[in-house]
């Protein structure tokens, strides 16, 4: 090897000596054995660069296959569950004269009638009755009446 390794560091920025290391390349492997052979102070630079690697590597705590399995389970379940609870829209479609009567659903979803050139959503329906001291208090129903009059042009 030519290359003179002064410090830890060079050892460590050396991509054959992390090979070793790591034990993934034949090659690598016997060049190091035999440039730690070949002096007492290289295999010493050697020893301190695997301390510092081994600091470095995390172990990570084992996970019994169960609580993989019943952690999908629950995950699979919860998107289940909020996909059943996706806010669905009501749509109508209208040319000419219309009345509604639309009730709120527990889902909370819009009431959408489109127009010609125009979208009309329903949201709730809200109402400013008098509380008697001229202050408007806000009051929303759980339901909404509505009519559009529309004149169709011929």
């Amino acid at each position: 090897m030519p290359k003179k390794y002064i410090g830890v560091e060079d050892l460590l920025l050396d991509e054959t000596f992390l090979s070793w290391h790591f034990r993934t390349d034949d090659r690598c492997i016997r060049q190091w054995e035999a440039w730690m052979a070949a002096d007492p102070q290289n295999g010493a630079r050697a020893r301190q660069a695997v301390v510092f690697l081994r600091s470095l590597t995390l172990r990570e705590k084992e996970i019994p296959a169960e609580a993989i399995t019943q952690a999908e389970r629950s995950l699979l379940e919860k998107i289940n569950e909020a996909e059943h609870r996706a806010v669905r829209d009501r749509e109508v479609w209208l040319s000419g004269e219309a009345y509604f009567h639309v009730a709120k659903t527990p889902l909370k979803s819009r009431f959408i009638v489109h127009l010609n050139h125009f979208d009309i959503i329903v949201t709730a329906r809200s109402s400013m009755p008098s509380t008697g001291d001229k202050k408007p208090m806000s009051c929303l129903k759980k339901e909404a009446s509505f009519s559009i009059p529309i004149r169709v042009r011929k």
